[in-house]
């Protein structure tokens, strides 16, 4: 318990520091906050982005489930462990080369479509910004909630109750929506509150992406408290508690609709097999609204899988890409001028990025296994999912009132503090992967070396440790990818003194050099990659050496 309380008593801190730098029970802060222009648009923005994206992130993960014959869909379920190591800064930077005015798919349909000879100077609207960074917000989710989805989905029994609904003459594709989708969305709820936080909270993708006039409330929260102008540390932490309180409404009312859906359901879920794909009606033919949907669904697969692929396939292009006029829809020539001419600056970002992630990435594993082995010890049941909680507030929320603590302590811009401030957001995924794994350990190799006699660190060092490698390899991969593409903590913590790729990713896409900002996107993509890698290289020995 005091181990578990001392790894959420930063998060702790740094909510109580908001509270009270928003002068709450005053409500001057909530005053200026409320009639500052923009606010309620940014605010509505922000919300808006993150429950849509959510949303879509469910349905699209419950549509690769059900889709066990679409070979797309099986072919996104194959590259799961791709898709999850992938940072989601780096496929922001992707999406945006890809989808923006000047972007590849406009150039593809230039100027025979468009008749556009030069690049529109911005986007139609600020809801255009929106679309795509909810687009890049399911890019990101949806892998989640997949892997989510397939631990869990054991536990429904799934082959014995898909098998029972085809002898009652369901498809497989129905059942599953009727019989496991509402069951496993229920099953879902924590890591569906992780999606919403970081959709309603997040500040990368939406500096990347969202609009800028206003920006969405988590960005104006944070412009605010780097205001020169003291003042607006009041107001930015009041916008940092209006976020924490839209989400929990949103929360609550995603709840109860949620309750009212089901009552809502019974009659679908009772009415039986669907039938044919084609109904007529008035001497007309008609698509049976459950195939419009599943159509609707292996659609939605493909342009996740496009838009993911195309993200890529243009980061790698613009890396390499000499001379590219618009609106051509290729460069007119293929060099590594990014690559050589920028050498120096990459290497000395992905040094720092490297120490940072691998420093924070083993302190994760030796706390996590020390909580776990403790747990296991004194048969605790104290509640672990406390130590997920910075997954389920917005960042901005406790960031914010964190950075005031360091520059208190001293720590404000120092390794140290950089550390602190990605480990709150590493150790929840590494004890999601090792809690499991500790659990469905046999408990009996423990027991058969306390029985000779050795002391317990010592089991757990020579017995359980080894046992446990894969989920161990597995547990570092995740963190260190988490670490690697953290943007927020590094900016609150840092205080620019430790540069990484994720921080100076952000300012190059927005305007800076795009065949620099592919080649940093495309190595803060490649290290995760290596990690991942090595993991299920060493996932695949300890399967091997068993047999």
């Amino acid at each position: 318990g005091g181990l578990v309380a001392l790894l959420v008593l930063p998060v702790i801190a740094g909510l109580a520091h908001v509270v009270a730098a928003s002068g709450l029970p005053r409500l001057d802060a909530l005053r200026r906050l409320a009639e500052a222009p923009g606010v309620i648009e940014a605010a509505l923005g922000a919300l808006a982005t993150g429950t849509a994206a959510t949303l879509l992130s469910l349905l699209l993960a419950l549509t690769l489930l059900a889709e066990q014959e679409d070979k797309i869909a099986a072919l996104v379920r194959r590259t799961l462990a791709l898709q999850l190591a992938v940072p989601h800064l780096a496929l922001a930077g992707g999406l945006a080369f890809l989808l923006a005015p000047s972007g590849w798919l406009v150039r593809l349909i230039s100027p025979w479509a468009t008749g556009w000879s030069a690049p529109p100077s911005a986007m139609a609207g600020e809801w255009d910004a929106y679309l795509l960074l909810t687009l890049a917000l399911v890019l990101k989710e949806t892998p989640f909630l997949l892997m989510a989805g397939l631990g869990r989905l054991p536990q429904l029994d799934a082959p014995r109750v898909l098998a029972r609904a085809a002898g009652l003459g369901y498809g497989r594709r129905e059942a599953f929506w009727k019989l496991l989708a509402p069951r496993l969305a229920g099953r879902l709820r924590l890591p569906l509150l992780a999606v919403m936080a970081f959709g309603v909270g997040n500040v990368e993708l939406a500096l990347v992406l969202g609009p800028s006039t206003p920006p969405t409330l988590p960005v104006m929260a944070l412009q605010w408290h780097q205001d020169a102008d003291l003042a607006w540390r009041a107001p930015a932490a009041a916008a940092a508690l209006a976020l924490l309180a839209m989400l929990l409404a949103t929360v609550g009312a995603g709840a109860l609709a949620g309750s009212l859906l089901r009552r809502r359901a019974d009659r679908w879920l009772t009415r039986g097999p669907a039938g044919p794909v084609l109904i007529r009606t008035d001497r007309r033919w008609k698509l049976r609204a459950s195939a419009g949907w599943a159509l609707a669904g292996r659609l939605g697969i493909r342009v996740h899988a496009g838009l993911w692929c195309g993200s890529m396939a243009i980061l790698l292009l613009w890396s390499m890409a000499g001379r590219w006029r618009f609106p051509d829809a290729l460069p007119e020539t293929l060099r590594w001028t990014a690559w050589t001419s920028h050498a120096p600056l990459l290497l000395d970002l992905s040094w720092t990025t490297l120490v940072i992630g691998v420093i924070t990435t083993l302190l994760a594993l030796v706390l996590t296994t020390l909580l776990l082995e403790l747990r296991r010890r004194h048969a605790a049941r104290s509640p672990l999912a406390v130590v997920y909680l910075p997954l389920l507030l917005p960042q901005i929320a406790f960031y914010l009132g964190l950075q005031s603590l360091l520059v208190r302590a001293g720590l404000d811009g120092t390794l140290t503090a950089t550390v602190l401030a990605h480990l709150l957001l590493v150790l929840p995924y590494v004890a999601l992967i090792l809690a499991e794994a500790f659990e469905a350990l046999d408990p009996r190799l423990g027991r058969i070396a306390e029985s000779l006699g050795k002391p317990p660190w010592v089991v757990l060092w020579r017995v359980r440790l080894p046992a446990l490698r894969a989920a161990l390899a597995l547990a570092a991969a995740s963190g260190f990818a988490v670490s690697l593409a953290l943007y927020l903590p590094t900016l609150i913590a840092a205080s620019g003194r430790h540069a990484t790729l994720a921080l100076e990713l952000v300012p190059l896409v927005q305007g800076g050099d795009r065949r620099l900002a592919a080649a940093a996107a495309l190595l803060l993509a490649l290290f995760p990659l290596l990690a991942w890698g090595l993991a299920q290289r060493i996932g695949r020995a300890r399967v091997a050496s068993r047999r």
